[in-house]
């Protein structure tokens, strides 16, 4: 009889909490650094699981990609890799390849067609632009802002005709941080310059969130990882960088997805024993990044997107399943479950409805 009555008693509390006071408010997750409130956006586990999905018959590192119409497609030089991923199906099905050398690419798709600038191997700063429609690459070589190459950044769409770009690195010699930034017109084919980041940054993750480009980690000038998270405000075109909001540890390629409100900062590094990858996930919660359920494997410049704003799809990465210290391009792809729902015990339960 005591345990029914417990029983009615959590119940209830749960219905309140989903209807009272205790309901998660809808904050943008960067809009505070010093959110307080009493609901479950705790440091705690979400608890989610990862499901192995089917390999790509070809495995991918450092390259582009792209999820486009339900299709999540990936490119790159380093094992030749053109494929699109139907996650519905989980089938992989091989597109036209890249023409130029997407190695370190920066990329990024205005919800049709996929922007890939320069690359290495070799090093060049050539545009080639893929239609996912048409399932054809073109490439363009109009006079641009970058010297003789781009490498290791990130492109994100303003609007239907501008491109705003966060190159990475473009000089003579590799692995120079560049932090200048440019807005590409895409029916003029021309380049006009945007504000500066704070610091100059290759080999770092981003993300566009509505009015906002969050940019996390990364190497500096001095070749350096950081824990930087910089946040490009596109209605007022400025800059911050929000020392609230650095992630935990000094990292480079690692890649970023939001779920929900929550922001997940996964993997990085390069997968040698001077730089280690990592099978870490830090999720932002609102007030801190909290380590969260950890990969299935080791591995930085891994493919990672949010297909359905509840889950997350992995794929590749230079990295393994077993050992930071010894990165290969690897073919494998999971997807977790849904990262909404939250596995509490009945301590968690009691701490979060009735002590408070």
């Amino acid at each position: 009889m005591r345990f029914i009555i417990l029983s009615v008693l959590v119940f209830s509390f749960c219905l309140y909490a989903k209807s009272g006071p205790y309901k998660k408010s809808m904050l943008n997750p960067y809009s505070s650094i010093s959110v307080k409130d009493k609901n479950l956006d705790s440091n705690k586990n979400i608890g989610y699981s990862w499901e192995q999905k089917t390999p790509s018959p070809t495995a991918f590192a450092r390259g582009s990609f792209a999820l486009i119409n339900g299709k999540f497609y990936v490119f790159s030089r380093t094992n030749n890799i053109r494929h699109a991923y139907d996650y519905s199906a989980n089938s992989w099905t091989e597109v036209t390849n890249d023409p130029g050398p997407n190695l370190y690419s920066t990329f990024g798709d205005n919800g049709t067609k996929l922007y890939c600038w320069g690359g290495a191997n070799p090093m060049t700063a050539v545009l080639r632009i893929y239609d996912t429609t048409s399932d054809k690459w073109d490439s363009f070589s109009d006079p641009h802002p970058f010297g003789s190459y781009i490498y290791a950044g990130r492109a994100f769409p303003l609007d239907s005709n501008r491109m705003f770009i966060i190159p990475g690195s473009t000089s003579t010699t590799m692995d120079v941080a560049s932090n200048k930034c440019y807005i590409y017109n895409i029916s003029t084919a021309t380049y006009t310059q945007a504000p500066d980041m704070p610091f100059a940054l290759y080999g770092f993750a981003a993300i566009k969130d509505g009015n906002q480009i969050v940019v996390l980690g990364g190497k500096n000038t001095a070749q350096a990882r950081t824990k930087y998270c910089l946040i490009y405000y596109i209605s007022s075109s400025t800059w911050v960088n929000l020392a609230g909001a650095y992630l935990p540890e000094d990292t480079w390629q690692g890649a970023v997805v939001k779920t929900g409100n929550s922001y997940y900062y996964i993997g990085g590094g390069n997968g040698n024993s001077s730089d280690p990858c990592s099978n870490k996930v830090y999720r932002w919660n609102g007030s801190t990044w909290a380590q969260d359920t950890n990969l299935p494997y080791y591995g930085g410049t891994i493919a990672a997107v949010s297909p359905d704003n509840n889950r997350i799809l992995i794929f590749g990465g230079l990295g393994s399943p077993s050992n930071p210290n010894n990165g290969y391009p690897l073919n494998l792809c999971y997807m977790s479950s849904n990262t909404g729902i939250r596995k509490l015990t009945w301590g968690e339960i009691k701490q979060t409805f009735i002590d408070k």
